[in-house]
C-alpha cells in the first residue's frame, strides 16, 4: 500500500467555499489519504459542513474545532492531528486538479524529494477542467542549498506559501508558526526548505487558488499587516546565522522597503495622527542606514533611501523587485550577489572586532571606547562595532563621536527586552576581524589586554575561546569603591589597585579547581558575555550564534558556550588580558534575591536550556539540584596526546 497523505485544511467562515474544497479531495486518485480540518472558530456553518463531511465520506476526516487563534494556531493543530507519511496544506477556499497527490507523490518517489511543489492557478471559477499532465515541467533541486538558492533568489518557480505543496513529515517536525500572526508562511517557508536534501517543483497548475474577496489579505488594510515586519527581520537574521548572507541582505532590503509601504497604507488609512507613524518611519531609517553605512547602495540608490527618509508621504523608493534586480545579480548557482562587488562577502579585513552591545549606557560606553583607544594594540587593525539592543538614548550620536579615531560602525536592533546576545549577533555578521572580541558595556580593558587575545589566537588556532580575566564583579567588594578607583585612574591603575585590595574576577573561586581550562569537561560554565574572544571564522562556518530566545538576563552566555564546545573549541584562561567593569547599581546577583520578576526571567531561561540540551548530560547534570557543585568535582580530561 502506498503510504498516507494527511491533506490539511485550516478553515474560517468558509461555509460558501468548504464543500466544494472537500470534495475535490474525495476526488482525488491517490489511493490513501486522510482529511484533517481544524476550524478557527467560525461563527457560519463552516464546522457543521466539516462534521457533516466526516459521517459519510469513504476515507478518515478528522475535525477539531478551536476557538478562534489565527490560522497559525489551526496550521499547528493540524501538525498535531496528522498521522501521514506525507502532509499537504490546503486552504478551505481553494480546491485540487483530481490527480494532484498522484503526480506530486510520484515526484517525490522518483526524486527522493522531501517537498515536492505545483503551480497555484488563480480562478474565480468554482470548477475547472482536468490539467493535462502529460509534460510535469520538472525543476529539481538536488541538494539543500540548492533548495534554498531557488527560493531565496525568486528567479525559479519556488514560492513561498506553505499549499501547494507535498512534504515528507520530517520536514515539518519541530516547525512552530507565529500564533496570532499573519504571513505565516514567510515566517516558516525557509525553515521548512531548509530541511530539505531534494526539493522539486512541477509547472503543473494542480493547485487552484479562489480569488476569494474575503480572505484576510484582501481585506482592509489594519495594523495586523504590521506583522510582515517581524516576519522579515526574522528571515534575514536566519540567512545570516545559516550562512545565507548574501539573501540576508536581500530580505534586510525588503524590511526597509516594507516600512516605507506600511507608513504610506497607514497614512492614508488613519490619517498623519496615527502614533504608528514615528515609529514606521524609526525602522525605516535604521534600516535604510545599513545599505546607505555599508558600501552596499550606489551613489543613486543612497539619494533614493535618503529622499524617502525625508518625507515618508510618499512613496518614492524604486520598487523592492527593480532595486533588488539593480543591486543585485542572480548568479548561474541562483546566488544573489551585489553587483561591482570587489571582495568577498567572507573577506576579513582587521585582526580584531570589537563587539560591544549597548543599551541607553552612553557614559559607559564611552569609557570603553576610550580604554580601548589607550591600548598599546596597533588602533588600524581593529574596529569597534557598537551594537544597540534599542536605546532611546542617542547612542549612535555617542559612537559618532570616535568616528576620526577609530574605525567605529554602529547597529541597531528594536526593543524586544533584554536582547543584548542578539545585539552581539549583529556584530559577529559584520565583523570584519579575524577575531571577534566582546566586551559588555562598561568593561574597561588595561593597554596589554587586546594584544594578549591576539596573541593566544596565534598561538592556540582557530578554534581557541579565551576567556578574558575581569576586575569588579565579585560578590563581595564595595561598589562605590570600585567607581572610586575607576574614576581616578588609568584602567592599569586600577587593575592593578583592584588586585592589591583583592577586587578580583568572580570565577576565581573556579579557576582554584584548575586554570586548564581545555581539561574541563564543562569550560562553557565560565563563559560569562563580559569579556571572552572567538575566532570570527569559527563562529560562522558552524552557524554558532546567540539564541534568540533569551530576552531575560541569564544563561544565554553558557548557551552560546556550550555551542562552541560542542563544535570543538579550546577553552584557554588568560590572566594577563586584564579589564575592568565598571560596577552597576545593583549586583545581578542581589536582583536575583530581591526582584521576583528578574528572578522569574532567569528560571524561564534555565529551564529552556535544559529541555533544549536534553541529551546534554553535562548540562542535566548543572541545571539539576545540586548541580553547580557537582559538574566542578568531575575529574579533568586527560591532556591531549597523554596516555589513557
Amino acid at each position: 500500500m502506498k503510504p498516507l497523505v494527511s491533506i490539511l485544511i485550516p478553515s474560517y467562515q468558509a461555509e460558501d467555499y468548504l464543500p466544494r474544497c472537500l470534495d475535490s479531495v474525495l476526488a482525488q486518485t491517490y489511493p490513501n489519504l486522510e482529511i484533517c480540518l481544524a476550524d478557527d472558530g467560525s461563527t457560519d456553518g463552516t464546522a457543521a459542513i466539516a462534521r457533516s463531511y466526516a459521517g459519510k465520506a469513504g476515507l478518515p476526516i478528522a475535525v477539531k474545532e478551536l476557538p478562534h487563534g489565527g490560522v497559525s494556531a489551526a496550521r499547528q493543530q493540524l501538525l498535531e492531528m496528522a498521522q501521514g507519511e506525507y502532509l499537504f496544506f490546503l486552504d478551505s477556499d481553494d480546491y485540487l486538479d483530481p490527480r494532484t497527490i498522484e503526480v506530486l507523490y510520484s515526484i517525490a518517489e522518483s526524486h527522493h524529494a522531501d517537498v515536492v511543489q505545483c503551480t497555484m492557478k488563480r480562478t474565480t471559477e468554482d470548477h475547472m477542467p482536468p490539467v493535462d499532465c502529460t509534460e510535469l515541467g520538472l525543476h529539481i533541486y538536488g541538494n539543500r542549498l540548492q533548495g534554498m538558492a531557488a527560493y531565496f533568489s525568486g528567479s525559479t518557480p519556488m514560492r513561498c506559501m506553505l499549499a501547494a505543496k507535498l512534504y515528507r513529515r520530517r520536514v515539518l517536525t519541530g516547525i512552530r508558526f507565529p500564533y496570532g500572526k499573519i504571513h505565516e508562511d514567510e515566517a516558516t517557508i525557509h525553515c521548512i526548505l531548509d530541511k530539505a536534501q531534494v526539493t522539486a517543483c512541477t509547472t503543473l497548475p494542480l493547485y487552484h487558488y479562489f480569488t476569494n474577496p474575503n480572505s484576510i489579505m484582501k481585506r482592509r488594510f489594519t495594523y495586523q499587516r504590521y506583522d510582515a515586519l517581524d516576519i522579515f527581520r526574522s528571515k534575514a537574521e536566519y540567512c545570516w546565522e545559516h550562512g545565507y548572507h548574501f539573501y540576508a541582505k536581500l530580505w534586510s532590503l525588503y524590511y526597509c522597503y516594507t516600512c516605507a509601504r506600511l507608513y504610506k497604507a497607514t497614512l492614508e488609512e488613519f490619517g498623519p495622527g496615527d502614533l504608528h507613524l514615528p515609529w514606521l518611519a524609526e525602522r525605516f531609517r535604521a534600516s535604510a542606514g545599513y545599505y546607505t553605512s555599508s558600501g552596499l547602495a550606489d551613489p543613486a540608490f543612497t539619494a533614493a533611501l535618503r529622499r524617502q527618509a525625508e518625507d515618508m508621504s510618499e512613496l518614492t523608493m524604486p520598487g523592492f523587485f527593480d532595486t533588488a534586480h539593480t543591486f543585485f545579480r542572480v548568479t548561474g548557482e541562483d546566488e544573489i550577489r551585489r553587483l561591482d562587488k570587489t571582495k568577498g562577502d567572507d573577506t576579513l579585513m582587521k585582526k580584531l572586532s570589537i563587539i560591544i552591545p549597548v543599551y541607553n549606557n552612553p557614559q559607559e560606553l564611552r569609557m570603553t571606547i576610550d580604554s580601548i583607544l589607550g591600548s598599546a594594540f596597533p588602533l588600524e587593525d581593529l574596529e569597534v562595532l557598537v551594537c544597540d539592543d534599542g536605546s532611546s538614548a542617542d547612542m549612535k550620536a555617542v559612537a559618532q563621536e570616535y568616528a576620526g579615531q577609530i574605525s567605529i560602525r554602529y547597529f541597531w536592533q528594536e526593543d524586544r527586552g533584554f536582547r543584548p546576545g542578539q545585539a552581539r549577533n549583529m556584530g559577529i555578521r559584520a565583523a570584519e576581524g579575524e577575531l571577534c572580541v566582546f566586551l559588555d558595556c562598561g568593561v574597561l580593558v588595561t593597554s596589554g589586554c587586546l594584544a594578549e587575545h591576539w596573541r593566544l589566537y596565534q598561538q592556540q588556532g582557530p578554534k581557541v575561546v579565551t576567556i578574558g580575566y575581569i576586575y569588579g564583579n565579585d560578590l563581595t567588594s564595595d561598589l562605590q569603591e570600585m567607581r572610586d578607583i575607576i574614576d581616578c585612574h588609568s584602567p592599569d591603575e586600577a587593575a592593578a589597585l583592584m588586585q592589591e585590595r583583592k577586587m578580583l574576577d568572580g570565577r576565581e573561586r573556579d579557576y582554584a579547581i584548575s586554570e586548564e581550562l581545555h581539561r574541563w569537561q564543562a569550560p562553557w560554565l565560565v563563559l560569562w558575555s563580559l569579556h571572552f574572544s572567538v575566532p570570527t571564522d569559527f563562529m560562522r562556518e558552524n552557524n554558532i550564534w546567540f539564541d534568540s530566545f533569551f530576552c531575560t538576563w541569564g544563561c544565554e552566555d553558557n548557551d552560546f558556550g556550550i555551542q562552541l564546545s560542542q563544535h570543538g573549541a579550546k577553552y584557554v584562561l588568560a590572566r594577563k588580558a586584564k579589564a575592568i567593569h565598571y560596577p552597576a547599581e545593583k549586583r545581578s546577583y542581589d536582583r536575583l534575591q530581591t526582584e521576583p520578576a528578574f528572578r522569574a526571567g532567569w528560571l524561564k531561561n534555565k529551564a529552556y536550556v535544559k529541555e533544549k540540551w536534553a541529551d546534554n548530560e553535562l548540562v542535566q547534570l548543572w541545571l539539576s539540584e545540586g548541580g553547580g557543585r557537582a559538574i566542578k568535582e568531575l575529574p579533568l580530561l586527560p591532556e591531549e596526546g597523554a596516555d589513557a
